[in-house]
């Protein structure tokens, strides 16, 4: 038996059980003596509930973390619209849809040290080696929030995004983790990269029709009234 399981954030309560399962596991559940498999996606606990005489797919969501957007786009490149978009973007995430927004071109500190803040770019010109060192401990910090921590990614995909290589990174993590990949294209689709296109799920022409299919989508409004029908 498979059931398809929503990323719909609705707000399910905590199961007793639902701190047992690490992400992508999978376990048996022992319900009257029977054996039920039990998986975890994302945020979501999953397992076959008996009920007059049949199972039905029941899902908890985890604790009370809101769901988790991450921003994808050019850092390297673009001087100050890589941030705009950003910062126009991450308010409606946070207010309007209650989830939370990471955003990787805002968030200078990371895991790194003052000095290497204050240093790296620097390196790039003056120590390649200790450069390429910084550089490494920022694409493991940002790939551990997309795989272990995002609920879903939104690509900006600008004139300058065909040469930013972290984005194309981002988008193949986040694809073959299985989370929903939407891209907004500010550019005619044909200059999007094929490898953009292959990992999106959705594509939009504007940041407002992106909105409306993430209020139709995840609007705790909504998703609170589906809960209670």
């Amino acid at each position: 038996m498979a059931a398809r399981v929503s990323d719909g954030g609705f707000p399910f309560p905590r199961h007793p059980h639902s701190s047992v399962l690490g992400k992508g596991e999978k376990r048996n559940l022992c319900v009257r003596n029977i054996l039920l498999p039990m998986s975890r996606v994302g945020h979501i606990l999953v397992f076959p509930q008996a009920c007059n005489s049949q199972f039905i797919f029941r899902m908890v969501r985890f604790g009370s973390q809101a769901m988790l957007a991450y921003l994808s786009g050019s850092v390297d490149f673009g001087e100050g619209s890589a941030k705009i978009w950003r910062r126009r973007l991450a308010p409606f995430i946070q207010d309007h849809l209650g989830h939370r927004a990471y955003d990787p071109a805002e968030d200078e500190k990371k895991n790194l040290n003052c000095d290497e803040i204050a240093n790296f770019r620097r390196w790039k010109m003056t120590d390649l080696d200790r450069f390429r060192r910084v550089v490494r401990k920022i694409i493991a910090f940002d790939l551990d929030v997309i795989e272990r921590r995002a609920d879903y990614l939104i690509c900006y995909w600008d004139p300058d995004a065909a040469r930013s290589a972290g984005m194309a990174a981002e988008l193949a993590a986040a694809h073959r983790k299985g989370l929903p990949v939407y891209l907004i294209a500010s550019v005619p689709v044909e200059q999007v990269s094929d490898w953009a296109l292959g990992c999106s799920d959705q594509i939009f022409s504007s940041m407002e029709s992106l909105k409306a299919f993430l209020s139709a989508r995840f609007c705790r409004d909504k998703q609170a009234q589906l809960w209670k029908e």
